[in-house]
């Protein structure tokens, strides 16, 4: 953003401020992660525990996924209890 519009990107407010990344990852630190790597079956159930769901919304482009170079999309997250935006 900053190359292209020369203004800083605005993020917007964070979506988990308060999630610890070491409570999922099992004790990574500011040194680097610790050998015991997580899974995505991990992430669900950390946030689940939250009360969270996620859907991935994939946004692959046709030619880029045939070509297994890499997968992107959007992570969209759900407080249950509360009511949808």
């Amino acid at each position: 953003m900053r190359h292209f519009e020369g203004a800083d990107a605005d993020l917007g407010d964070p979506l988990l401020a308060d999630l610890d990344p070491a409570a999922i990852t099992g004790g990574a630190t500011h040194a680097g992660p610790t050998a015991e790597a997580t899974d995505r079956a991990a992430v669900l159930a950390a946030l689940a525990q939250r009360r969270i769901s996620a859907l991935l919304v994939e946004t692959t482009t046709r030619d880029v996924r045939a070509s297994g170079a890499f997968r992107s999309g959007v992570v969209l997250l759900r407080r249950h209890g509360q009511p949808a935006d």
